[in-house]
């Protein structure tokens, strides 16, 4: 693993919710552009909590930039954003939304 420390930020209903929406924006792309901005709003109005994953890389770190490596590092952000135990059983439902690259069958890439 790179051990690159990924920040993220969790935003949360007020009241408990099952139903997570994990935003990635990526590269050269961040949340606060206006496609996952406008989507954080309509998920969030919705219900759900939203989790930015605010990954950026240098030009070197990109060239040498490990899938594998990478996916360790997002997944630890991840976790470590809902590691409260009572957070991690009330989400039932978690939808990927990603820009620019795959991540499985239940992305949504735009």
């Amino acid at each position: 693993m790179s051990n690159k420390v990924i920040p993220f930020r969790l935003i949360e209903q007020k009241e408990d919710t099952n139903g997570l929406v994990i935003v990635l924006p990526g590269a050269g792309y961040t949340t606060q552009a206006p496609l996952l901005y406008y989507t954080t709003g309509a998920f969030y109005n919705k219900g759900f909590d939203v989790l930015h994953i605010n990954y950026s890389f240098s030009g070197q770190e990109l060239t040498s930039l490990n899938e594998r490596d990478f996916a360790k590092d997002v997944l630890f952000a991840i976790n470590s954003a809902i590691n409260d135990k009572k957070k991690q059983l009330l989400y039932c439902g978690k939808i990927y939304w990603n820009k620019s690259f795959e991540l499985s069958d239940r992305s949504s890439n735009v």
